[in-house]
This record gives structure tokens, C-alpha cells and sequence, in this order.
């Protein structure tokens, strides 16, 4: 008995213990309460002021230009990188085995056609020509014996009245034809030891030296006619449709920074190449004849492309990987999506849209914009 009424006296003080502490624990739960809920009317009591609401929310107007769009003719610019090449050139051939005995001139020189630039010794073309002439005379010999042994007293001037298979039978015979193309090669081989110019021009690469044999395998020297230069250039496939013969352009050598030459299209390479490019060439004249071969132009086409919808190229941005044009209205920015046409360095053609001729749109301040944001605009 002593032992039950020990164990139920147990169980009612370790109830109350419990009792207590959760009161305790409700309590400080409910100060925390008050607390929190007294934080939250006294943040709002500050923000309830309304001065204090405008000027934490008011935001500046971005500052912008605009420039308005509008439908005008578009230059379509195609840029590209090219070498002059000479329009007319020539390399002047000597052969023989004699040494250089005459040298007119230096690289560089201007010289006319017809002008000798070199020669070598002629010594021995001249004996190998004195040869075939003494050939030639053996067989006119021969023939006229043959033509006496048939009946024409007058030889070789009865020939015309011969039976043309027969005379044609004499003097394949007699070796008459072969003194004939022992000459001519004679003749040939005389002339080669001689270089002249075929044209006027400049004389470039000479390979003779005074009592020296040229190098073997190469020109005498190569004559240029500078008067006029091939710019030979490469466009992208998709740029090719645009260009036609006869288009004009400006060219920009590299060695005269601002100097500025003008020509036209010669040619369009029907072809594409295995990296997508067509070869195009333009002619250009060398008025004040400060262009050479091989140099390094940059070379600009143009055409006009009318009743087009045109914005500066600024005017443009890009919002996650879209095309975006702001136009401003009452004040505020307005966010167009575009689809983009050709361009230039200046202008942008708008090939799809919201954006219309007259439209403002803005061209600078435009980098962070968002769509509706106040915007004021400013004099440039």
C-alpha cells in the first residue's frame, strides 16, 4: 500500500512540472508574437508617409536621342580585300648560248614599244643562218635540175606551169622544202638572242647582267603596262547575286591610306569555291600611275537599293538573342521586335515588324532600356 501511494504522488508532480513549463514556453511564444506584429506597424506607421513612398519608388527618366525611320534608298556595301594585277604583261625571252653584249635597261625603266631591252651574242645564230641560206641554195639547185630533166627548159620559173603533184615531187626530193624550214628556224633563233618590247610599259625582274648568260629557265625580264590594273577579290556566295558587271567601286590601296581609286566589275567567277567564295575582278586605271602589281587594296561596292525602311544601325539592340528597335511614345520607351535586312557601317534596313516610316525610334541611351521605362529626350 505504502508503495502505490508513493508512486501515484510521482505522477501528479511531474504533471504539474510539465503543466508549468508549457505555460512558460506559450508565453514567451506570444512576447515574440507581439514583438514581431509591433515591428511590422511600425514599418508600415514609416512607409505610410507618402513623401516618403514617392521618393523611395521615383526613378529618373533615361536620357535618349531618337532619329526617326523612314523609307529612302539603302546603299548596300560589300567590303572586301584584293591584289592589284596587271591588265596587260609580258616576259620577254632570250635563248642562245652567247653572253649579254647589249642591256638597255634598267628595272623600273619606262620604256616604248618596239624599244630592244637586251641582246646576246649573236655569233653563232648568225652562222647557223648562213647555213640554211646555203642549204636553200643547194636545194633551188636541185630543183631546177629536176625541172630540166623533165622537159622545162625554164626551171624553176616553169614550175607554174607544171603539174603541180610534180613540182611538189621535186622539191620534196631535192630537200627544197627542208632548206625552206631550215631558214625560217634560222631566222628564229637570230631574232631570240634579241629581247623587244611588245608594248609600252615598265620593265620589272631582269635576269641579264652585262658579259653574263642569264639564269637559266627564266625571263630576260617581264614588261608590265601599268595604265590600267585587274583587282582580283573574293565575296561571300551570299553577296555574289548583288554584284554585276559593270558595277562601280572604290578602291583603297594599303601603301596610300586615304587615296582613293575608282573602277567597275569586269567579271563574276560563275563558280563557287570549296570555302564558299566567288572570285570577282574590277578594272582600274592608274591615272596618276602610282599603282604597281601585287599591291594589297581594299576594294568597296555599292548598290542602291530603293523604297527600303531604314534606321541608324544603332537603333538596334539585342534582347535575348532577338533583335529589338525602342520606340518612344508619351514619354515612354516602347520595345518593337524586328527582323533585320542588309546593313551598312551607318544604316540598318528593317525587313519585318512593328516599326514604320515617321516612327521615333531611339539611337542612343537605348543599351539598358526596358520596355515602358520614362524616357526624356535630348538634343544631340
Amino acid at each position: 500500500m505504502v508503495g502505490s501511494s508513493s508512486i501515484g504522488m510521482d505522477d501528479k508532480s511531474g504533471f504539474d512540472l510539465r503543466k508549468l513549463i508549457n505555460m512558460k514556453v506559450f508565453g514567451i511564444v506570444r512576447r515574440i508574437k507581439v514583438l514581431c506584429l509591433l515591428c511590422v506597424l511600425g514599418s508600415c506607421a514609416k512607409t505610410n508617409n507618402p513623401k516618403e513612398v514617392r521618393t523611395s519608388t521615383k526613378r529618373p527618366a533615361t536620357q535618349v536621342q531618337i532619329a526617326p525611320a523612314q523609307i529612302t534608298n539603302f546603299e548596300r556595301r560589300i567590303i572586301g580585300n584584293g591584289k592589284l594585277i596587271a591588265v596587260q604583261s609580258a616576259s620577254l625571252e632570250v635563248t642562245g648560248s652567247g653572253v649579254v653584249t647589249v642591256l638597255n635597261v634598267s628595272e623600273g625603266d619606262r620604256i616604248g614599244k618596239g624599244q630592244l631591252v637586251g641582246a646576246l651574242d649573236d655569233a653563232e645564230a648568225k652562222l647557223g643562218l648562213a647555213e640554211a641560206e646555203r642549204k636553200l641554195e643547194q636545194a633551188k639547185a636541185g630543183l631546177r635540175d629536176f625541172m630540166f630533166a623533165r622537159g622545162f627548159e625554164g626551171g624553176l620559173a616553169d614550175t607554174a606551169k607544171a603539174d603541180p603533184a610534180v613540182v611538189r615531187l621535186g622539191r620534196i626530193e631535192k630537200g627544197y622544202e627542208s632548206a625552206l624550214t631550215g631558214l625560217a628556224r634560222a631566222r628564229l633563233a637570230l631574232s631570240k638572242t634579241r629581247a623587244r618590247a611588245p608594248f609600252s610599259g615598265l620593265v620589272a625582274n631582269l635576269n641579264g647582267r652585262m658579259y653574263q648568260r642569264p639564269e637559266a629557265g627564266k625571263p630576260f625580264c617581264r614588261l608590265i603596262d601599268d595604265s590600267a590594273f585587274d583587282l582580283e577579290f573574293s565575296v561571300l556566295e551570299s553577296e555574289a547575286p548583288d554584284l554585276s558587271e559593270g558595277m562601280p567601286v572604290k578602291a583603297e590601296a594599303f601603301a596610300f591610306a586615304g587615296k582613293e581609286y575608282t573602277g567597275r566589275v569586269v567579271s563574276v567567277n560563275p563558280l563557287v569555291d570549296e570555302n564558299g567564295l566567288v572570285r570577282v575582278r574590277a578594272r582600274l586605271r592608274n591615272a596618276d600611275g602610282s599603282l604597281r602589281e601585287g599591291m594589297n587594296v581594299k576594294v568597296t561596292l555599292t548598290k542602291l537599293m530603293p523604297g527600303l525602311l531604314v534606321v541608324p544601325k544603332s537603333a538596334v539592340v539585342t534582347r535575348s538573342g532577338r533583335s529589338v528597335v525602342f520606340t518612344v511614345s508619351e514619354g515612354r520607351a516602347v520595345w518593337n521586335e524586328v527582323e533585320l535586312g542588309p546593313s551598312n557601317s551607318e544604316q540598318q534596313v528593317l525587313a519585318g515588324g512593328k516599326v514604320k516610316s515617321g516612327d521615333r525610334v531611339v539611337v542612343a541611351g537605348n543599351v539598358n532600356l526596358g520596355h515602358q521605362a520614362k524616357v526624356k529626350v535630348r538634343k544631340k
